[in-house]
């Protein structure tokens, strides 16, 4: 249906970081859950009775469930330790072993989890926290020579003393392999966890301060993914927010909020809605974006909401502009003049989509960023890299603006 583009779009556009080895979630990104955990111990119910604990060299702590600040749930479990810093390096560790019939089973492609929250008042420098998981084959128990032990290190600094939940993980496959027998492939059960304070850099005396709470198998990725809101449009004042539109060619449209028609999944209040025409000649309506720089280091898709009106056909041209040179603006000329980069993913609407299918009702559309291209039709400078970091944190820019041109078929 040529000559009318009426939609409710709602821009998330959130950028998620995975398949890295070691996720650390920052604290200003918002954490999303990756459904089907199978959790190893949450603490919810109140009691860290089940957990072992042990002194190192010269050194030691202890911990208990508590529930002032759990990251999920109830309770946590928060541990505290001290030694002699560098002179102890071991300050000890703690441990779970399941009874026989109750271990729990990793999923396929599955990654090891855990939450972890380094308190403020630690005074060690830096230290490694070591996590070893010990398989059971056969339902008697872990069996040194005969089954496998995997460990992941993790090393954190006194900057990352924050007071802040991370999450630690990276897939089972990735874990070093202590050679304690078996076949180099957690293919059993999970008999014991053990964790272990090591590494320990400091004064004498000194302290780490550590807590965790969801220890957890993930199926396919982390336990959850990174993301970088670009805008939820929970302001519900898209003109006071960044937002703009123009006309095109042979149309235009313009954009406004909508607090009826909502996604499924994170709605909350407002949604971005579009409209476009032109007068029944295909062709450019015309577009809309925003301006927002925003930092999209480590992440790997592009996401938004969206929810197309039956019958129409047309084209989404997403363009994502960096600021190679760091001065706050996206410029490029064209001709290879132009300091930043534009790159561009073509969304198919229509009846079968592919992008999205028009009338299909809400559906989360995920781009990955190694699909956009760089379209040098209007932007020919830049370095032909979509950089994520900004200039003065060590990068060479990052994104500025998201514009979504709107092309009529």
């Amino acid at each position: 249906m040529p000559g009318i583009i009426q939609k409710t779009f709602r821009m998330v556009a959130v950028l998620a970081t995975i398949g890295a080895t070691l996720l650390a979630v920052s604290p200003s990104a918002l954490a999303v859950p990756n459904a089907g955990a199978t959790v190893i111990d949450d603490f919810n119910d109140g009691d860290a009775s089940d957990w072992g604990f042990f002194g190192g060299n010269n050194a030691g702590g202890g911990g208990g469930a508590l529930a002032d600040r759990p990251y999920e749930g109830t309770h946590y479990l928060s541990t505290g330790w001290g030694g002699q810093g560098t002179a102890s390096t071991f300050y000890g560790g703690a441990f779970r072993n399941f009874d026989n019939g109750a271990q729990p089973a990793p999923p396929s492609d599955a990654w090891f989890n855990v939450w972890v929250l380094n308190q403020s008042d630690a005074t060690v420098d830096s230290y490694t926290l070591e996590v070893t998981l010990r398989e059971d084959l056969d339902g008697n128990g872990w069996t040194d020579g005969a089954e496998d032990s995997f460990r992941l290190d993790t090393t954190f600094t006194s900057s990352a003393f924050d007071d802040e939940w991370v999450l630690v993980s990276a897939p089972l496959d990735s874990l070093t392999d202590l050679s304690t027998g078996g076949d180099g492939t957690f293919d059993g059960l999970l008999d014991e966890i053990v964790i272990v304070i090591a590494g320990v850099e400091g004064a004498n005396p000194s302290t780490v301060e550590i807590d965790f709470d969801q220890f957890a198998f993930s199926a396919d990725g982390p336990l959850a993914f990174d993301e970088v809101v670009f805008d939820d449009m929970e302001h519900g004042d898209p003109a006071g927010n960044g937002w703009f539109s123009f006309g095109g060619d042979v149309g235009g449209g313009g954009i406004g909020p909508n607090a009826s028609d909502l996604p499924p999944a994170d709605g909350g209040a407002f949604s971005l809605e579009t409209g476009w025409g032109s007068g029944g000649t295909p062709g450019f309506y015309g577009g809309f974006g925003r301006n927002n720089p925003s930092d999209l280091s480590g992440t790997e898709y592009f996401n938004f909401w969206i929810n197309p009106d039956a019958d129409q056909e047309y084209t989404l041209e997403i363009n994502l502009q960096d600021d190679d040179n760091g001065d706050g603006a996206a410029v490029g000329p064209q001709d290879s003049s132009g300091d930043d980069d534009e790159f561009q993913y073509n969304c198919v609407v229509g009846p079968a989509g592919p992008c999205a299918v028009a009338g299909g009702g809400w559906q989360l559309v995920s781009i990955p960023l190694s699909d956009f291209f760089d379209d040098n039709s209007f932007y020919q400078g830049g370095n032909g890299v979509l950089d994520p970091t900004p200039v003065g944190r060590g990068g060479n820019g990052q994104l500025i603006n998201a514009v979504i041109a709107v092309i009529g078929t």
